[in-house]
């Protein structure tokens, strides 16, 4: 799985995991940096791994993160979202501090006035990160 890149440079997610692994190293040989959080990836499209979630019996996103390893390791049919997340801990190995995400609620590209006053739309979030 590798990252779409608007500037023409693709990335895979393995490489990604790798260069924060370095990342982190390198932070590590200084002293003023060496205690740094290091998060990421900020990643999208997480609402769509939902039923996903709900088919592994996790009770939302967090539990999810904090059982990710066992997870990642027995699930063979995972959303891309989570597939991403896969190979980017493999590349990783444990050098993130925190995962972080970012959501879409609806496409900017089509978006009308409507669409930025609707309270409905905004309330995706919750639902899909299970937090209701």
């Amino acid at each position: 799985m590798k990252i779409k890149s608007q500037l023409g440079v693709n990335i895979s997610a393995f490489q990604l995991g790798k260069d924060f692994y370095r990342l982190k190293r390198l932070l590590s040989k200084f002293p003023l940096y060496k205690n740094s959080t290091i998060v990421g990836p900020d990643i999208n499209a997480v609402g769509n791994c939902q039923d996903k979630v709900r088919m592994y019996n996790l009770d939302n996103f967090s539990v999810l993160l904090k059982s990710s390893r066992t997870f990642f390791q027995t699930s063979s049919d995972i959303c891309p979202a989570f597939k991403f997340l896969q190979q980017f801990f493999l590349g990783s190995k444990n050098s993130l501090d925190a995962v972080t995400w970012h959501h879409y609620y609806f496409d900017g590209q089509t978006a009308n006035k409507a669409s930025f006053l609707n309270p409905n739309l905004f309330r995706q979030l919750e639902h899909q990160v299970f937090l209701h």
